[in-house]
């Protein structure tokens, strides 16, 4: 199948043969693969069902705190320490940073001081405010939701041609999530409209009530309907230690193609390992042929 592919680019996304290979042996399948698929099952199924989408991009800059770490109940400690370290020293690289900025802002300033003698010490005092504010602003809006950059994220990292900025997505029958966690980690929201359902999708049983708070921001953020929306977690489960992304992506095909509240025993481990193979075979026929919706849906359901 390798022999068949070179560096083709199609949906955003460079198809080579490590994106191939990262699918036929198993391994983590990185945010290409997601943008990649989504767009696939958007090109052909956007007319059977009307999903809002976003990219795998979407939630690390509106939640960048949380999509940073792990659920202890995910991996080893080991492993989530190495994390926490990697978390710790980009914040130490982050304050050796704004140390530095205000030192060299702080040289400059002497350095001006010498040579403007004729400035008042009332500027002197305005301007050291100002250098101050300037390494200060660095902390503006860091909660856990970046509800201030909520409307040009929506608008930005939608897969979704018809939507318009502004609009809200309880407009939509569906929406989902892919989120990444801890960059190891992959799982997906799926929110049905019409049900009041929203389902948290993690193949290794996890859970995380802030994620489910920001979706439930997101639905409201110029939305007037109030929904008394029930939360389910029973999804199908993994047991391969790298197929959480097929999972998630399988949630979105499952739902563009049957419109159906996925349940724990909607489709299983074996079924997902073939499914992984079956991307594969998916992603050269979309390179190489002009595929119908019933060819993809072949493709991907393949025993």
């Amino acid at each position: 199948m390798l022999k068949q592919i070179d560096n083709n680019r199609k949906n955003g996304v460079t198809i080579d043969k490590e994106f191939i290979q990262i699918l036929e042996n198993q391994q983590y399948l990185t945010s290409p693969h997601l943008i990649f698929f989504q767009k696939v099952f958007y090109k052909y199924f956007s007319n059977k069902r009307k999903i809002f989408q976003v990219d795998c991009y979407f939630f690390p800059e509106f939640m960048p705190k949380l999509t940073n770490q792990l659920p202890s109940d995910l991996i080893d400690l080991q492993k989530i320490n190495k994390i926490k370290q990697q978390i710790e020293d980009r914040k130490t690289n982050q304050s050796n940073f704004i140390s530095n900025s205000i030192i060299q802002k702080n040289n400059q300033f002497t350095q001006y001081s010498k040579q403007q003698v004729q400035v008042t010490e009332k500027q002197k005092k305005n301007f050291l405010f100002e250098i101050i504010n300037i390494s200060q602003s660095k902390n503006v809006d860091q909660g856990i939701y970046k509800i201030s950059q909520l409307e040009n994220l929506l608008s930005v990292q939608t897969l979704n041609n018809d939507y318009q900025k502004g609009n809200s997505i309880s407009n939509y029958d569906y929406a989902y999530f892919p989120i990444n966690l801890g960059n190891y980690h992959w799982i997906s929201v799926l929110v049905y409209f019409k049900e009041g359902i929203i389902i948290y999708q993690d193949s290794l049983n996890g859970y995380n009530a802030d994620i489910i708070a920001g979706i439930e921001k997101i639905i409201k953020y110029k939305c007037s309907k109030n929904i008394d929306w029930k939360i389910q977690k029973n999804t199908p489960r993994q047991i391969g230690s790298s197929d959480c992304g097929v999972f998630a992506l399988y949630a979105l095909f499952f739902l563009y193609t049957r419109g159906e509240l996925i349940k724990s025993d909607s489709y299983s481990q074996t079924f997902i390992s073939k499914v992984r193979q079956n991307f594969a075979t998916l992603a050269i026929a979309e390179l190489k042929h002009n595929l119908k919706d019933d060819n993809v849906i072949n493709i991907v359901n393949q025993q």
